[in-house]
């Protein structure tokens, strides 16, 4: 192979770059080394710890799906609800972001799971190509302590069927009181787990989440002894950023797990946290907060709260004493688009 330095090519014509997919990058790159990538339509180089696009490539302004909005030099496309396609203008590369359905919470027992969480930056898309859309529901809260009835969030996904498919699992609805088997309570992120049976003191582990979307609910605890009698506190659901936490002390249920921050749609905003624990009664708990990326709180005397619209957030657990005693909705997901306008 010839060396060449200091060239200076004196014509008007061109130079051919040596070109393939990404596939083809040489095994052992070495700084400053150029070529064409086939899958990104763009000139890149080798910077000595990752390949860069010299140029950025843009899929297009006449791209089409979702509610399209701009922020920062970006072009967003947000979709919210049911089932629908992206379709890019322009062959290159997007930022997208998968927020799947979150679990609902059951009383005395755990908070709702979030919704599994994938971001990926640098997707190849293909101009003319449609990526179906589907986003994910939230699950229902349960209806009484006694009723086994909490639901899981459903799947969210972009690119289903295409070489670039994202998929994210729906979040576990809080395990059930009293424990046992917890079907359904495993997700992307994992219910929290419940606050019954036993004594003087036990623990009941939250439910598993999904590895890279999430993670499991925190522990429950049932509390026997004088002179305060019984105490039943609920773990908080999983969230993106943490797993859920369990109950501190006699009179405090546990918190949600975190969510993740991302200012792909324009701003900063936390997503997929897990909801709070449920709890016995006012005088045995005290409110339970969700985590950051969920409203599903856990407040004496009301019912477990709603996830949020569109975070992936858990639904809260809810009291058994007094009425109401359900636990809260899991927030629906959302697939967040972006690319450079």
């Amino acid at each position: 192979m010839a060396i060449l330095k200091n060239v200076t090519v004196n014509d008007t014509g061109f130079i051919k770059l040596p070109n393939g997919n990404t596939a083809q990058r040489p095994g052992s790159p070495t700084p400053g080394m150029l070529r064409y990538n086939t899958d990104l339509a763009s000139n890149e180089y080798y910077n000595g710890s990752s390949w860069v696009m010299v140029e950025e490539a843009n899929v297009g302004d006449a791209s089409t799906g979702g509610s399209i909005t701009s922020s920062g030099g970006y072009r967003i496309h947000t979709f919210t609800s049911g089932s629908s396609t992206f379709v890019p203008s322009k062959t290159g590369v997007i930022e997208a972001l998968v927020v799947a359905g979150a679990g609902g919470g059951h009383s005395i027992s755990g908070g709702g799971g979030a919704g599994g969480y994938v971001y990926i930056a640098g997707v190849p898309v293909v101009a003319g190509t449609a990526y179906p859309t589907v986003i994910g529901t939230g699950g229902a809260g349960c209806t009484s302590h006694s009723a086994n009835n909490a639901q899981p969030g459903s799947a969210s996904n972009f690119g289903s069927g295409t070489p670039v498919a994202i998929a994210t699992v729906g979040g576990g609805r809080g395990c059930h009181y009293p424990p046992g088997s917890a079907p359904n309570s495993g997700g992307g992120s994992g219910g929290g787990g419940p606050g019954w049976n036993g004594g003087p003191q036990t623990y009941h582990p939250g439910a598993a989440g999904t590895a890279g979307q999430g993670h499991p609910g925190g522990i429950g605890v049932h509390y026997n002894g004088t002179p305060t009698g019984t105490h039943y506190g609920g773990g908080g659901g999983g969230g993106a950023g943490t797993m859920g936490y369990g109950r501190s002390h006699r009179n405090q249920q546990g918190r949600g797990g975190e969510g993740m921050a991302s200012n792909i749609g324009g701003s900063m905003v936390y997503r997929a946290g897990g909801g709070g624990g449920g709890y016995h009664s006012p005088n045995h708990g005290t409110a339970s907060l969700a985590g950051r990326g969920s409203l599903g709180n856990t407040l004496p005397g009301q019912n477990g709260q709603y996830g949020g619209n569109n975070t992936g957030g858990g639904g809260g657990g809810g009291p058994y004493n007094p009425e109401p005693q359900g636990g809260g909705q899991g927030g629906p997901g959302v697939v967040i688009v972006r690319y450079r306008g």
